[in-house]
């Protein structure tokens, strides 16, 4: 039988080796209908908060909508429904790029609304760059 004094020692051992690894790297993968879900809901939050236009946000959830549709003609072709690897990768470089998309249009305007801000504090003036 172990003393207690070095059961307590492996235990705080354990947790210190535990917790050297970032808990993203012990975290599942999201699958193909969930990444399209976060997906959806990210398009949804950058509209509700004006990161988003609404056209830029229709053009987007129309780019989902065709990866949904890919997805399913390729399960419909696929042999008993299920996706080859070569289809989920086609499918994840597809959100990839709705992904960066949703991300560049985001920051676009947060950069624009700090313009605006600094334009404000410097009393209107334009920089002589931006008139160029």
């Amino acid at each position: 039988m172990m003393p207690i004094r070095q059961m307590k020692r492996i235990v705080v051992r354990s947790i210190m080796i535990f917790s050297m690894f970032p808990a993203g790297s012990m975290a599942e993968t999201m699958t193909i209908w969930q990444r399209q879900k976060a997906l959806m809901t990210n398009i949804n939050q950058g509209q509700k908060n004006n990161q988003l236009t609404d056209k830029e946000a229709k053009s987007l959830r129309k780019k989902l909508s065709a990866v949904s549709k890919k997805k399913a003609k390729m399960q419909r072709d696929a042999d008993g429904g299920k996706l080859s690897s070569e289809n989920v990768i086609e499918l994840e470089k597809d959100m990839n790029d709705i992904s960066v998309e949703i991300k560049k249009l985001r920051l676009e305007k947060r950069v624009k609304v700090l313009e605006k801000q600094k334009e404000k504090e410097d009393g209107g003036k334009k920089r002589w760059w931006k008139k160029l």
